[in-house]
């Protein structure tokens, strides 16, 4: 077995569980860009685990250890699937796991002010 291959079963057991829409692999994908499948891989900015969470982020969605395999990537496809679930605007599907997956990186209020700004340009008339 490849060593990038140790965490499919986790991987599809919680897509399985928690997003059964979803394709595991693009869970994969993201775990492998964040951590490149290091568990205590920790970022400059602070984020920790397979899924780069903040601890703060972390700590509102799970009460477990942010250093667990099981434990990070429980929290952060349910991060993922709530920036998902904020953006009900986005009809298409894989516009929209686009713009989670830009949410779940850069922070929502950033992709909002980008989606204002989008929509000011183009005319829309915007409540901001």
């Amino acid at each position: 077995m490849k060593a990038d291959d140790r965490f499919d079963s986790l991987i599809r057991y919680h897509v399985e569980h928690l997003w059964p829409l979803m394709d595991w692999r693009l869970i994969k994908a993201q775990m492998a860009q964040e951590s490149g499948f290091k568990i205590t891989a920790r970022s400059e900015c602070g984020a920790y685990g397979l899924m780069q969470l903040m601890p703060d982020t972390f700590m509102s969605i799970s009460k477990g250890n942010i250093l667990n395999a099981d434990d990070n990537l429980d929290a952060g496809i349910r991060y993922l699937k709530d920036q998902f679930e904020r953006f009900p605007e986005i009809i298409d599907e894989r516009e929209r796991i686009r713009f989670a997956l830009a949410a779940y990186n850069g922070g929502r209020g950033y992709i909002n002010r980008a989606l204002y700004l989008a929509r000011k340009a183009e005319g829309v008339e915007t409540s901001q």
